[in-house]
This record gives C-alpha cells, structure tokens and sequence, in this order.
C-alpha cells in the first residue's frame, strides 16, 4: 500500500496571506488617515468594527453605512415617496 506523504502548504500560503492582509491593512490605515483624517484613537475603532463584521475594508464600510449630514445624495428626500402623491395616482387609475 503506497501512502502519498502529505504536502505541508503552510510555509508558502502563510506569507501570501500575510501579505495580503497587511497590503489590506496599509490601505485602510491610508484611508483613515488621508481621507477621513481619523486620529490613533479613531482608527483602531472603526478598524475593530470592520474586523468584527468579517474583515470588511474601511473604505466599504464608510461609503455603504455611514450617514452624514454632508453626503452629496441626500438619504431623505421629500419629494422621492410622496403617499399623499402615490394615493392620488393609485385611486384615479382604478
């Protein structure tokens, strides 16, 4: 019976890996810093948070769940769901 010695991957994938979350980790430092202009305290947070919801980058979790006053799409438009509108269109078209 002939058992194939088991190929230990473990030395190769690890600095791959390492790399890549360390090239991950400079962006999103970069983004805080550059962009956000977070300071130490502010970075460690936000970079905690996006471990915690599974290693997402930074610049992801701004841009699709942080809501501020100075967005350039206003999140609450009055004009884009009327009911008093959608009523009006609904009833005279039966």
């Amino acid at each position: 019976m002939h058992i194939s010695p088991m190929v230990n991957l473990t030395h190769s994938i690890i600095p791959l890996i390492m790399n890549k979350t360390t090239t991950l980790l400079e962006k999103d430092i970069s983004y805080c810093i550059d962009y956000l202009e977070l300071n130490d305290n502010q970075i460690g947070e936000l970079l905690r948070a996006c471990e915690q919801l599974g290693n997402i980058s930074c610049e992801h979790f701004c841009e699709e769940f942080v809501v501020t006053d100075d967005n350039e799409d206003p999140i609450h438009d009055p004009e884009y769901l009327n009911i008093s509108e959608v009523n009006r269109l609904y009833y005279n078209n039966i």
